[in-house]
């Protein structure tokens, strides 16, 4: 009997906490109004450069400025200024367009870092 409380107890009490936490998180997203999934920018990669649309403003960034790109498991960081990177998710470009390539042909091999096959 007593093991039996306490089995219930110590499966319970995290349950209920788990619980609890993601009960206010969905608490916390109705409050602020936000949605799951938002469109914030897009990209678009051409032979001058990079074309950023983010809100009603479009910015173009020139090859020859950009800081450097950084291939990770699932992701691209193109680094068009030393502080201000966009993130290209695998997966996310036009059908049969290959990213990794065409930041290839435009950008020198200083400024490329395929961080996928670094060893730690």
């Amino acid at each position: 009997m007593m093991g039996s409380v306490l089995l219930i107890v110590g499966l319970g009490l995290p349950a209920a906490y788990i619980g609890l936490f993601f009960k206010s998180i969905k608490f916390q997203i109705k409050i602020m109004g936000l949605k799951s999934s938002r469109h914030v920018y897009s990209l678009r990669l051409s032979s001058d450069g990079v074309d950023v649309i983010s809100g009603d403003e479009p910015n173009q960034f020139k090859w020859s400025g950009m800081f450097g790109a950084y291939r990770v498991p699932g992701c691209t960081y193109l680094y068009v200024e030393k502080n201000k990177a966009f993130l290209l998710p695998d997966g996310q470009a036009e059908e049969g367009a290959d990213v990794w390539a065409m930041l290839n042909d435009h950008l020198p091999a200083e400024k490329l870092r395929d961080c996928r096959t670094m060893k730690k």
